[in-house]
Formats: structure tokens, C-alpha cells, sequence
């Protein structure tokens, strides 16, 4: 009596999209990232404003969260991020209407030190907060791609690791308190056939407050 062969075991393709509402839904809490599978992940920070009058009393709030998803298609080296600006507040008195909001994506740091990325997409993008506020959908998009042959070795090895960086300043408009500008910057996991950026920074300059929704960063690759 033969035994049976092994049944072929198969396996779901992995996620490479990912909605604005699944990103949104899932980084809260401790969960700084959300990994839905190695070519889809979303990270998110939340931007505080605290107005203070010249004696350093506060008299106003204004707030938003920025969630930025980063994406890969199958068979593709460009990486693309997907920015949105929601869940505006304000509260009492503030002067938002001239506070600049910067929001770019930078590339630090990648493995080999030759490679360079070719950087497109609407970023970097300066707005006041009550522009951003009043868009209709404060979206943008952010790509990085690096051209075959910069990796570390050939064919199926041309592998580039790369420290992906989202960066948000927040400027107070001339003549308000405190230090200014306030910078930003959420972790986020990425490459061109993935790395990840273990920086995670909160601030608390200029009456801003940038927190990052959670902690950590997986180190992961494709």
C-alpha cells in the first residue's frame, strides 16, 4: 500500500492595497503600525496645538491626525505613500488660519550607501492648518522607486534596504509664543523590497505636540 501523496498547499496572495478607513481603524492605541502583510502597512501621528497668550496661559487648542499607508504592486519597485489629513479640531481661541503645516518625505538612510531613490508623487506640500482643514479630502501621494542594479547583489538578490522617513512641521504664525518650528516625525516601516525605520520622535516645541499613534517598528523584508 503506497502513501498518499502530500496535498499541494497554497496560500492567500498578500495584501498590497490598503484603504485610508483600514489604516485609520487600525493604528490606535499601542499600535504604532499597522502590518497588514509586507507590501501594505500604514502608520499614523497625531498633531496638537496648545495657544497660549504672551504670559503663557493657554486659551485655545487645534489638532489633527495625519496617516500616511505605504504600498507596493506586485512585480513593481516603486514604493507609493498615500497621505491623508483628517479629524481637524479646534477649540476656543487660535490663530490657525496662520500656522504653516509642512508635510514631506524624506529618505535618510539606505543599504548600499550608492543606491538613490527617485523621489515624485505631490510632497513635499506647505499649507496653513485651516487650508488643509478646509480641502475637501487632504490627500497626497508620495512615491520612491530605485532603478534595478543598486542593490547588494544580482538578479533575484538586487535587494536596496531603505529608512523611509514622514516628517511634519508645524510653524506658529509670527508673533505667537513659544519655540517654533515644531517637527514631527511617525515610524514607519518601508524599502524597496522592505527595511524599516526604527525612529520614533514626539516633540513638544512651539505649544505642538506631534505624537506618534503607538510604538515600535518590525524590522521586515520582501
Amino acid at each position: 500500500m503506497k502513501a498518499a501523496a502530500p496535498a499541494a498547499v497554497s496560500y492567500p496572495d498578500p495584501a498590497r492595497t490598503m484603504s485610508p478607513a483600514e489604516c485609520k481603524t487600525r493604528v490606535v492605541g499601542d499600535a504604532a503600525i499597522y502590518l497588514m502583510s509586507r507590501f501594505a502597512v500604514c502608520t499614523g501621528i497625531q498633531v496638537t496645538t496648545i495657544w497660549m497668550r504672551s504670559n503663557g496661559n493657554p486659551i485655545g487648542t487645534s489638532s489633527f491626525a495625519l496617516y500616511i499607508r505605504g504600498t507596493v504592486k506586485e512585480n513593481d519597485r516603486t514604493i507609493r505613500f498615500g497621505y491623508d489629513a483628517t479629524d481637524f479640531k479646534k477649540i476656543n481661541t487660535t490663530t490657525s488660519s496662520g500656522q504653516k503645516i509642512k508635510i514631506e518625505g524624506t529618505v535618510p538612510q539606505d543599504w548600499p550607501s550608492r543606491a538613490n531613490p527617485k523621489l515624485g508623487g505631490d510632497l513635499p506640500v506647505t499649507k496653513t492648518f485651516d487650508q488643509l482643514q478646509q480641502m475637501p479630502s487632504a490627500h497626497f501621494t508620495h512615491t520612491v522607486r530605485y532603478a534595478p542594479g543598486q542593490g547588494s547583489s544580482a538578479g533575484s538578490a538586487d535587494v536596496v534596504f531603505a529608512v523611509y522617513q514622514p516628517v511634519v512641521t508645524s510653524t506658529l504664525p509670527p508673533g505667537r509664543v513659544g519655540d517654533s518650528p515644531a517637527v514631527g516625525k511617525p515610524a514607519t516601516p518601508v524599502s524597496d523590497r522592505i527595511g524599516c525605520n526604527a525612529t520614533r520622535d514626539a516633540v513638544r516645541e512651539s505649544g505642538t505636540r506631534a505624537r506618534p499613534r503607538g510604538r515600535g517598528c518590525p524590522s521586515y523584508a520582501g
